[in-house]
């Protein structure tokens, strides 16, 4: 029996022996990272513009006089239309942040808004550890949209997961964008000017659809007519529009006490 029991502390040491120096298995020891973090902003913009058209006339289109001058009423009526919006378009900044001690490499970042690439530029293919690297995008000629709207933007990062020992390779952020206002507005107002025989006069400004109202004075020819052809224009949209009076003079045979 001590002889037995001596080779069974014998084998049982050397089975510690053997357990203790098995090799390691695949996993123990190796270094995991971290996937890199995306964040960004989504601003959206458009264009306003509006256009106007102005009308013009007199009070009388025809007059007969044996006064050396007349007073017509003119009025001149500008129209403005409704706004027209364009050039839809979302931009922003993605920032991408390596949280891995090790350099990030072929780093690659792509931003859409529904099925519609956007431009991406800045940044850098290799983001070095524990820092950040921050890309621009813009995306331009966006159709469907009208002021008001808003929708998502999503900018997807990809990078060499083997460089940081990362347990994926991509990643993505996403933002929304509202069209609230424009950020430019084209032709809000329009000067208005009255020209008659080459002499111009300012009417005022209109911001909206306006009627302006006026007298003028027009000499009446010593002998036959003659036509007063009075001329508006706006600025914004270069409409005119004008009024022509026939002005005569009352022959002395003619009985006109009043005139007409």
């Amino acid at each position: 029996m001590k002889e037995s029991r001596r080779w069974l502390i014998v084998a049982g040491a050397c089975l510690t022996s053997l357990v203790a120096a098995a090799p390691a298995t695949a996993d123990e020891g190796k270094e995991y990272g971290k996937d890199l973090q995306a964040y960004k902003s989504a601003q959206g913009k458009f264009d306003r513009e509006f256009s106007f058209k102005v009308f013009k006339w007199a009070d009388k289109n025809y007059v007969n006089s044996y006064d050396d001058q007349v007073k017509v009423h003119y009025k001149v009526k500008v129209v403005k239309s409704q706004p027209y919006d364009k050039d839809f378009s979302v931009y922003g900044a993605i920032k991408v942040y390596n949280p891995n001690k090790h350099k990030a490499k072929d780093v690659k970042v792509y931003d859409q808004i529904g099925d519609k690439p956007c431009k991406v530029w800045g940044g850098s293919d290799r983001i070095e550890g524990y820092s950040w690297a921050t890309f621009y995008y813009q995306c331009d000629d966006l159709y469907g949209f009208k002021a008001g709207d808003y929708g998502k933007n999503v900018a997807v990062v990809k990078w060499d997961g083997k460089s940081v020992k990362s347990p994926h390779y991509s990643t993505y952020a996403q933002a929304y964008f509202k069209f609230d206002k424009p950020a430019y507005v084209k032709n809000d107002c329009t000067w208005v000017k009255d020209t008659l025989e080459y002499y111009t006069t300012s009417l005022g400004q209109a911001c909206y659809s306006k009627q302006f109202e006026y007298d003028k004075y027009l000499k009446v020819p010593k002998y036959g007519c003659k036509d007063f052809v009075n001329w508006a224009e706006e600025s914004a949209s270069y409409s005119k529009a004008y009024a022509k009076v026939r002005v005569c003079r009352v022959k002395k045979d003619d009985y006109h006490p009043y005139g007409s």
